[in-house]
C-alpha cells in the first residue's frame, strides 16, 4: 500500500507520514498542493491524505483549487480522505484533531 499525503505544511506532512507508518503503509509520499497533481500521476498510490485546510476561498479563487483538479485526475479506485480544522460533513472528511483509529476508520473503510 502507497500512501500520498498532500498538504502546504511540512508539519502536516511530517504527521501524516508517522500516521501512515502507524497504520502500515509500507510507501509513503509527500507533496505539496503545487505539485500533488504531478505526484499522484507519478507515484500511483492506493490512498491518500489531502489537507482541506488549504482549500479556503481565497485560494481556490485565484488558483483554480488543486483540491477539485486533484480530485478531477485521480482514479476512483484511490481512497481519498480530506483532512481539516474545518467542520464540514462528508463521509471521505475527518475533522482534525483525530485519534489513529478515526484514521485507520476512514482510510480502510470496509475493515
Amino acid at each position: 500500500m502507497k500512501l500520498l499525503v498532500v498538504a502546504s505544511s511540512e508539519s502536516v506532512r511530517t504527521t501524516c507520514e508517522h500516521i501512515g507508518r502507524q497504520l502500515g503503509f509500507t510507501e509513503i509520499v509527500k507533496s505539496s498542493n503545487r505539485d500533488s497533481v504531478h505526484t499522484l500521476q507519478k507515484e500511483m498510490p492506493t490512498h491518500v491524505i489531502f489537507n482541506f485546510d488549504d482549500e479556503h476561498p481565497v485560494r481556490v479563487h485565484r488558483v483554480g483549487g488543486s483540491w477539485q483538479i486533484f480530485r478531477q485526475t485521480a482514479s476512483e479506485e484511490i481512497r481519498i480522505v480530506r483532512i481539516g480544522f474545518i467542520d464540514i460533513r462528508e463521509p471521505d472528511y475527518l475533522r482534525l484533531p483525530a485519534l489513529i483509529g478515526d484514521f485507520r476508520t476512514i482510510l480502510f473503510p470496509t475493515v
